[in-house]
């Protein structure tokens, strides 16, 4: 195996899949990992897994041999393609149809990336068995390149599975290539956002990027944008109204200084209304997205600060007050002092009186 190019890099990637791991033991039964580029979370030496990506192991070297931060030479052999040598795109589940039933499926970093997340949601539904998990690692927005890009919908959702989607569409490809930043995440959880002057892109890749979608090439970017609160409300969005056979069981938030959360998704079984809530899945829990409730927050501390302006305002008027009243009081001791010296003096002259 090629060492890591980045220091660190090794150690880190093994404490995040001991936590990955923690949420379920993907030891146990037959499983599929999609996309694992040269990271798989789940390796052939510990467990029973075969994996999928959109083109071969050769490919997938000959595309990142240039870089990109891929160890090219960790790329484990894939054994279903979407895309074949006619040319034919399959879909996940006539892809890995061969392997199937999955206990459980595995992707990290890629449901962001699906340009039909229905689609995507129904495949992983066929090949997986009754209570199958399907395990996500998938980037927070508020911490990532999205950080200034708005949430995606469930709405925009339902659109690119009635429309078909096969590649990511005009709306998403522009989205990305237009407002995606240069940032850090470190910077961010501190309270420093990047600001639009630091693109991630040239003003022009843009519009550059959509018209090779038009001419039918797939460009990958962010379709859609998730935070752990929102991923939680539009899961079960889909699920109620019958666009989704799985619903969340656990999630582990974002962790401080981290850029990702992690979620567990159990299969609904067949025959079972997928509709009716399970009693094991995680709800929701804010009563307002997210973003207004930092407008709260900020509202909330914009009157905090005019309210401690105006208290720090009446104490200094209140200071001025006192120093006022302390100026006529030394003034009155004084000329009280002033008329006892003589009544003093007229004392010790007659000591024989009163």
């Amino acid at each position: 195996m090629t060492d890591d190019p980045w220091p660190g890099q090794q150690t880190r990637r093994a404490e995040r899949r001991r936590r990955f791991w923690r949420m379920h033991d993907f030891g146990s039964g037959h499983g599929l990992e999609i996309g694992p580029l040269d990271r798989p979370m789940v390796r052939e030496e510990r467990a029973d897994v075969s994996y999928l990506d959109v083109v071969s192991r050769d490919a997938l070297q000959e595309h990142y041999a240039e870089g990109h931060g891929v160890v090219v030479d960790n790329i484990p052999d894939i054994d279903y393609v979407l895309i074949q040598p006619d040319g034919r795109t399959l879909s996940i589940a006539d892809a890995a149809a061969p392997g199937a039933p999955y206990d459980w499926v595995v992707a990290s970093h890629v449901i962001e990336h699906v340009p039909d997340v229905v689609g995507w949601l129904t495949d992983l539904a066929e090949i997986t068995v009754d209570d199958g998990v399907l395990a996500l690692i998938v980037p927070d927005q508020r911490f990532s390149f999205d950080v200034h890009r708005p949430l995606t919908t469930v709405g925009q959702m339902l659109q690119a599975h009635a429309d078909g989607d096969k590649r990511p569409s005009v709306r998403a490809v522009y989205d990305h290539f237009s407002a995606t930043l240069d940032y850090k995440h470190l910077d961010i959880w501190r309270g420093n956002a990047p600001t639009y002057d630091t693109p991630a892109h040239p003003w022009w890749q843009a519009n550059d990027e959509v018209q090779r979608t038009l001419r039918g090439e797939y460009v990958d970017c962010h379709v859609w944008l998730f935070t752990p609160e929102s991923f939680l409300r539009q899961m079960r969005e889909l699920r109620r109204g019958g666009h989704s056979s799985w619903y969340v069981e656990q999630i582990v938030p974002t962790r401080p200084d981290d850029v990702e959360f992690y979620a567990i998704m159990r299969r609904v079984p067949r025959g079972t209304e997928a509709r009716m809530d399970p009693e094991a899945e995680i709800v929701p829990q804010l009563e307002k997205p997210e973003s207004v409730l930092v407008q709260d927050v900020q509202q909330q501390l914009a009157h905090a600060k005019a309210t401690i302006e105006m208290l720090e305002k009446r104490v200094k008027q209140q200071g001025r007050r006192l120093a006022r009243q302390r100026q006529v009081i030394e003034e009155r001791d004084a000329e009280l002092a002033s008329r006892r010296r003589p009544l003093g003096r007229l004392r010790r002259s007659n000591p024989g009186d009163g």
